[in-house]
Formats: C-alpha cells, sequence, structure tokens
C-alpha cells in the first residue's frame, strides 16, 4: 500500500484506518481536513500516532499515490469538507 486517499470523515469512511494500520504500513493518508482530523484523533486514541503521515489537501490538488494521480474535487455531501475523486490511471481515467 502506498497511500490512502478518504473523501470525507464519516464513520463508515475511516473508522476502520485504525484496525488496517494495525495489519499493514501505509505510509500517507490524503484527504480533507476536517477527516484528517477526526482520523488523528482515531489513531492517538489507538497508540498510531506514528504509524502513518497526515496531509490535509486542497481542492483541485492532485497527489501521486503509487503509479496513480489522484485529483480532489469538493462535493456536496451530508458531512461538511467532502471530496469526489479523480483517479488517472496507467490504462485510463476514473
Amino acid at each position: 500500500m502506498r497511500g490512502l486517499a478518504i473523501t470525507h470523515g464519516h464513520e463508515d469512511h475511516i473508522g476502520g484506518i485504525p484496525f488496517l494500520l494495525k495489519e499493514m504500513s501505509i505510509p500517507k493518508i490524503y484527504g480533507p481536513a476536517l477527516s484528517v482530523g477526526l482520523i488523528d484523533s482515531k489513531l492517538k486514541e489507538a497508540g498510531l500516532s506514528d504509524t502513518t503521515e497526515l496531509q490535509v489537501v486542497k481542492p483541485r490538488q492532485r497527489v501521486t499515490i503509487g503509479c496513480f494521480e489522484v485529483e480532489f474535487i469538493r462535493c456536496t455531501h451530508s458531512i461538511a469538507d467532502s471530496f469526489s475523486l479523480i483517479i488517472r490511471t496507467p490504462i485510463g481515467i476514473v
């Protein structure tokens, strides 16, 4: 795993991250500020703060995760500070 892109902070999207980090290494987690703050609290509670780097992304920002380029697009959702993703792969765009 090269990285993890988070779209929003609902529990069903971020709740499993501490459990995932206990099983595998994820060098960096990218997401909106609200989500990153919620994830940071979960990792501190689980004693996992030093296991990954959290990076806040801005709308239209692009990050490279392995062979993928991920672009974060602002969207409306039932929780604030949410994104959709454009994922550019070697064989096309998702």
